[in-house]
């Protein structure tokens, strides 16, 4: 049945003219095609199928969506910045190839080149589809390049921006750390941060690391009990990696610490040092820390 439906797609692909189908329809019939290549490794025939597809369809959106795709597949799969670069300037509705080519700038880290370009491009302009992704990836270069007030702009409209769980999340992220780090504004991170949780339950790393940064923040305002109530919503079996569990056991330890339930603090610790991956400058730290902890308690430190 699958086989059939991938003849069919190709055969529409195929003809010549404006393409047949339109709308989801087309962009369902394309995406068929080009995502079985690429699962076969036909990484070149995927582009091209997507290609034609963009020559093809009088649907903007659509064109938009396929030229993006083929420039995902050069990115990701092929490591080739430069030809999605040049896939994204192709994309004919303007805001749409400039928000791709504004992305695909950043991602790669040319933040200078990205505000050279975009800086003054009048984001809200561009379809609404493209607002999340441009007003996030722009903030982001302006505050890799130490503009804070830029940054604030921009990261703010991807927060009030619909679009990808991916891409609201980081918006939380970067807002609040900008809330945090560069204007010491703790309260409207707590905010931001937590507005980021509420995204999803999924375990992605941006809201790993919004729970850890409201954590911080609360350790610093003493408010310990509340930090401490943080960690009775993690599920620990289901974070993605050792990576994670070992970041929110010390985490933990440390509000237990500043508690003084230091008992409880090296039960943690010692979780981590039992962990078969853990980074060695994390099992470093968590031994450190036990060591320390052991003396307050008045033990002596045993080989572990």
């Amino acid at each position: 049945m699958r086989d059939a439906f991938l003849k069919t797609c190709c055969a529409l692909l195929l003809l010549a003219g404006p393409a047949p189908l339109a709308g989801p329809a087309e962009a369902l019939a394309v995406r068929a095609v080009a995502s079985q290549l690429v699962k076969e490794g036909r990484l070149e025939e995927a582009i091209a199928c997507y290609e034609r597809a963009a020559n093809a369809t009088a649907d903007l959106q659509n064109n938009a969506s396929f030229l993006k795709a083929a420039s995902e597949i050069a990115l990701r799969r092929l490591r080739d910045p430069d030809r999605a670069l040049a896939l994204a300037e192709k994309i004919k509705g303007q805001g749409h190839s400039q928000s791709r080519q504004l992305v695909l700038l950043v991602n790669g880290r040319h933040f200078a080149e990205a505000i050279a370009q975009f800086g003054d491009a009048e984001i809200q302009s561009w379809p609404h589809t493209c607002h999340l992704e441009s007003f996030l990836a722009r903030g982001t270069a302006y505050g890799e390049l130490k503009r804070p007030a830029d940054a604030k702009e921009d990261l703010e409209r991807a927060v009030a921006s619909s679009g990808a769980v991916i891409d609201r999340g980081w918006a939380c992220k970067r807002l609040g750390d900008l809330y945090q780090d560069e204007m010491n504004d703790h309260d409207r991170a707590l905010a931001v941060y937590r507005k980021g949780l509420a995204v999803t339950k999924g375990n992605y790393a941006w809201r790993n690391r919004c729970l850890l940064s409201i954590v911080a923040i609360l350790v610093e305002r003493r408010e310990l009990d509340t930090a401490a109530e943080e960690f009775k919503a993690i599920e620990y079996s289901d974070l993605p990696s050792d990576y994670w569990r070992a970041l929110f056991y010390i985490s933990h330890a440390g509000v237990l610490r500043e508690q003084r339930n230091n008992g409880q603090a090296a039960t943690q610790l010692v979780k981590i040092l039992r962990l078969a991956e853990v980074p060695d400058s994390i099992r470093e730290n968590a031994r450190v820390m036990l060591d320390a902890l052991i003396e307050d308690m008045g033990g002596t430190t045993e080989k572990r």
